[in-house]
């Protein structure tokens, strides 16, 4: 959505710098007059191109209107123009006079232009007429960088305070946190293309109209939307490769996790005890089981089985050949009472 507002803007921003430079080549003379800037016809300053060429007043300097007309003229008068509007600078009542009878006027005025020429300087429209013709032309004041003028520098000053509100509205939150937003940026596109269309009228290239500063303001609003675009693009990109990697790392810490307490809790390896022999199989020759050993209990001492009687031929007899070591023989412990 973002890409078809900026697309539309952009369509209006080329459609209205093609009308612009269309309207400002429109200039020409209407009714019967003859008219001249400084000496320069009106049909050779009817494009701002000629007026860069023909007419262009140092500052400080004036501007001379004369013409003559083929009527009976009561006024002439000279408007400036910034389209659609115009507003008048000087009229003089009776400037045309009467020949010999001849209906045929003249006038030679100086136009007050000492405002442009002071404070401001690049190209300007002017209306010249009559109340029988007009016609408009352009001239240039001065030659220098378009900041260099006091109204040039109140352009720079108003640009860069819509470059402000744009950074801090739209473009810091859109790279901080992907915020801002179009409307924001069409809100700081107006100073800028005020301020730009000025620029360019100071510069010399294109006479202030509402069409111009409408593609100011158009052309301030695309700019400040790409720049807001790609500010939301490279936090998407931080952010996105940050999230990657964050949960890459919690992935590998929960499998490390995972792989720590699955050791933990895994059974102890079984005990594996060398195979027994298999019984023998029963048949001939194979020995008999034995019965089972009965643990003596400690308590009750074996006693001899008064039934069987020793065998005097097999019992223990000492070996009447060793004599006893009366020193080593063995002597009960007087202090053990039985």
């Amino acid at each position: 959505m973002k890409h078809v507002r900026a697309v539309i803007v952009l369509g209006i921003l080329t459609t209205a710098f093609v009308a612009a430079m269309a309207q400002a080549a429109s200039a020409e003379i209407v009714g019967p007059c003859t008219a001249f800037f400084n000496g320069i016809h009106f049909d050779d300053l009817d494009t701002p191109a000629e007026a860069r060429e023909r007419l262009v007043i140092p500052e400080g300097g004036a501007l001379n209107f004369s013409g003559s007309v083929n009527a009976d003229a009561d006024f002439v008068a000279v408007d400036i123009v910034f389209s659609p509007w115009a507003y008048e600078i000087l009229r003089e009542s009776e400037a045309a006079s009467e020949d010999a009878g001849d209906d045929f006027g003249s006038w030679n005025v100086d136009v007050p232009i000492g405002f442009f020429a002071t404070y401001g300087q690049g190209i300007y429209e002017f209306r010249g007429r009559t109340d029988v013709c007009s016609g408009n032309a352009f001239f240039v004041v001065g030659d220098g960088p378009p900041w260099g003028s006091v109204i040039g520098q109140a352009a720079v000053g108003l640009a860069g305070a819509g470059v402000l509100m744009a950074a801090a509205g739209a473009w810091l939150p859109a790279l901080i946190s992907g915020g801002g937003g179009f409307v924001r940026c069409v809100f700081s596109g107006i100073p800028i293309g005020l301020g730009g269309a000025v620029l360019v009228q100071q510069a010399g290239l294109i006479p202030l109209s509402a069409t111009s500063a409408g593609v100011g303001v158009a052309g301030g609003a695309v700019a400040t939307t790409v720049i807001w675009q790609a500010c939301s693009g490279l936090h998407g990109l931080f952010t996105g490769g940050s999230s990657a990697a964050s949960a890459a790392t919690a992935g590998g810490a929960a499998s490390g996790t995972a792989a720590v307490s699955g050791a933990a809790t895994l059974p102890p390896p079984p005990s594996f005890a060398p195979p027994s022999a298999p019984p023998p199989a029963s048949g001939a020759g194979a020995p008999a089981p034995s019965a089972p050993a009965v643990a003596a209990d400690p308590i009750t001492p074996v006693q001899p089985d008064p039934i069987v009687k020793a065998d005097p031929a097999t019992a223990f007899q000492p070996d009447p050949t060793v004599k006893a070591d009366p020193a080593t023989a063995f002597q009960p412990d007087p202090t053990v009472k039985a």
